[in-house]
């Protein structure tokens, strides 16, 4: 049995026919009608020739993998559109399973009583609508060469509020891409082709996130089909990419075949062992494709590039022109591999180009085309070393090395999935899915198998160097001091002091989140120990890899949320955290307290600065996002400030929180004022 379509009227624009059947080297036959027409034209046909999808052919699904793996050449557009297929062939197993998706049809009737009427035959065909679209559409949000470009491009502040309108979901809460895409869904472009799509449901398929806490609870089954341990997104880029890289290693239907159903904690299945294969399948990719030093290098170069233009006032107006990285929806649409690429060897005959600093120009010119010989190697952590560790190493212009950092998660925590079958009364607890491939779970963590091993950096290096800083930095590795240095320039913070006094006893007084940079740590340790002395709550968060990855990125935004006031650490660190990690932490923890100071009145946000206020006062969004005329500083710059002055400008800071903040919502604090 399979989903049924539902007739309507045609309606189909010029070329979108031959659209109908899709052929694709590794699904077959690809059927790309509607389970039901919305309206009087077919929904998907349109949005297969809109530019918004075709842009996603002009992006890459493996970055640079092809210098390696020649076939790897496959487009987002394919994957877009295999995801849906995917997601077809998961609905029609779960029809066939005996699923009704009832309880998700009665919160759709409460909550959408237009579109899903109670017509039995029409209201599930029309919920899979919505699932096909949500499987084409999810990516539509991605940067080409994402894996660097992320970390320089962002959303301007006009789309965000934009997209937090529409959906009724706080900006604070959806990362970049989903802005980009959720901006992209509900440009008129698309959103005329959407018109009788409920966009809600829409959104939250695509992001997990609605303003209705009940669509949340009511329809998370649907979103682990989504997004999950076992979505449609899933299953096809591992057996996409995997087909074109290392060679066919199995199927989608094999993995559909075992899923009995979904539920609020996510799959269940009939066995795992094709979800084994799945896992396998998905470790070689990771180690033999995504982290190859061949793609990781190219990628590299064009972030280090990027940076580099980013950061010269000149080169940035002429590359990324008067808005920089903070790009409009028409730039974002614009922005494609073919567009950034052009831009790129354009600069690279520009005069400017001089003005970049000699790492960022060397990147530059191997990436457009000039050819040095390079090597690599990885490097572990070290237990013991055979020297002190170096101070002030300088390293070389023509070094780069890569921490990975921002793979750790999606490497090394895959999942989990639940068993029932026949042999089993119940269903059995949770299995991590790397304890589901037998002898071969051991890819995940062999040396031999498989790279990278986790927290090894990966360090690439001319063939031919020479000079004092590559002395130094041979002296560093043999004495087994490199990894240390390597990671102080990622960078890392000790933290060896009370990081969260909220709970401790005897401490009082709002629950005070510190916004920092990593580099100003030192900082922030005499922040805290004046906070101690005053007896205050105060919290933040530091660590080995605090601002890359999304783990970081929760951690700032829900800190903000959870907190009664922000005490901001201005510097020059912080501001350049802003402007080169446009999805890092501190960009999360900015827009994230922009948010809370639009709907809070009386959450309270105080700016101590680390050096002269003017270093800050232009590099920061003072009046778009918190709406500030004037920035609230407090007290003299801290790193030139005296023990009195230093303390004079925290308690300063404290005042201003306690005259605005009246209540505090975790516990230890009576609501008492004070005047500033």
């Amino acid at each position: 049995m399979g989903i049924r379509m539902h007739a309507g009227p045609e309606g189909m624009p010029e070329g979108a026919a031959a659209l109908q059947h899709v052929y694709d080297a590794v699904h077959g036959t690809i059927d790309t009608r509607d389970t039901y027409i919305l309206g009087e034209r077919s929904t998907i046909a349109h949005l297969l020739v809109s530019p918004a999808l075709q842009r996603m052919r002009r992006i890459k699904q493996l970055d640079f993998a092809s210098q390696t793996f020649s076939a790897a050449d496959h487009s987002r557009f394919a994957h877009a559109i295999g995801t849906m297929h995917v997601m077809r062939k998961m609905l029609d197993r779960l029809v066939d399973t005996g699923e009704n998706f009832e309880r998700q049809l009665q919160y759709l009737r409460k909550s959408n009583a237009r579109l899903f009427d109670g017509d039995v035959a029409a209201d599930r065909p029309k919920l899979f609508q919505h699932m096909l679209l949500a499987g084409l559409l999810q990516d539509i949000g991605e940067l080409p060469y994402a894996q660097a470009t992320r970390h320089v491009y962002r959303p301007n502040l006009e789309m965000r509020k934009h997209v937090s309108r529409c959906t009724g979901i706080r900006e604070d809460r959806l990362n970049n891409k989903q802005i980009f895409t959720l901006a992209g869904i509900f440009d008129e472009k698309i959103a005329e082709k959407l018109a009788l799509v409920d966009m809600g449901l829409l959104a939250y398929l695509i992001t997990g996130l609605s303003p209705d806490e009940e669509a949340e609870l009511a329809l998370r089954p649907l979103r682990h089909m989504v997004d999950g341990t076992l979505d449609a997104d899933r299953l096809d880029y591992v057996f996409r990419d995997a087909y074109h890289t290392l060679g066919a290693v199995g199927d989608a239907n094999s993995v559909i075949d075992t899923i009995l159903y979904y539920d609020d904690v996510g799959p269940v299945v009939t066995e795992a062992g094709p979800v084994a294969n799945l896992l396998v399948a998905r470790a070689r990719l990771y180690s033999s494709v995504y982290l190859s030093p061949a793609n990781r290098f190219r990628l590299l170069l064009l972030l280090t590039a990027l940076r580099g233009i980013r950061d010269d006032v000149e080169c940035s107006k002429e590359f990324f022109g008067p808005s920089a990285v903070d790009i409009s929806l028409d730039d974002f649409f614009d922005l494609d591999e073919m567009s950034l690429n052009s831009r790129l060897y354009d600069i690279t005959r520009s005069p400017t180009v001089r003005r970049l600093d000699k790492k960022s120009r060397n990147a530059l010119e191997i990436y457009t085309g000039k050819y040095i010989d390079y090597q690599h190697f990885w490097i572990a952590p070290v237990s013991e070393r055979n020297a002190a560790p170096a101070v002030n190493l300088v390293l070389p212009d023509d070094l780069y090395f890569d921490t990975l950092s921002d793979q750790q998660r999606p490497i090394y925590y895959t999942g989990s999935v639940r068993v029932k079958n026949e042999s089993l009364s119940h269903i059995a607890d949770s299995v991590p899915l790397e304890h589901c491939a037998g002898p071969y779970s051991a890819m995940l963590q062999s040396p031999v198998s498989t790279q990278p091993m986790k927290d090894s950096i990966l360090v690439f290096l001319p063939a031919v160097h020479r000079g004092r800083a590559w002395a130094e930095f041979d002296a560093a590795l043999a004495s087994r001091n490199l990894y240390d240095v390597l990671l102080e320039n990622d960078p890392v913070s000790v933290i060896d002091f009370p990081t969260d006094t909220r709970n401790a006893p005897g401490f009082v007084g709002p629950a005070v989140f510190i916004s920092f940079a990593a580099p100003d740590i030192q900082l922030v340790r005499r922040i805290a120990a004046v906070l101690v002395s005053a007896r205050r709550r105060y919290f933040f968060y530091g660590g080995r890899f605090q601002g890359i990855g999304a783990t970081a990125r929760d951690n700032s935004v829900n800190a903000v949320r959870e907190a009664d006031a922000v005490i901001m650490v201005a510097s020059t660190s912080y501001a350049a955290r802003f402007k080169q990690e446009p999805d890092g932490y501190v960009a999360s923890e900015i827009f994230a307290i922009s948010a809370r100071r639009e709907r809070d009145a009386d959450f309270s946000l105080v700016v101590l600065t680390a050096e002269d206020k003017s270093t800050v006062l232009d590099n920061l969004p003072w009046r778009s996002a918190f709406g500030f005329g004037e920035p609230p500083f407090f007290g003299r710059p801290l790193r030139s400030a005296n023990s009195a002055d230093f303390d004079s400008a925290v308690h300063a800071a404290i005042q201003a929180i306690d005259a605005v903040v009246t209540v505090s919502r975790d516990s230890g604090y009576s609501g008492e004022t004070r005047s500033s």
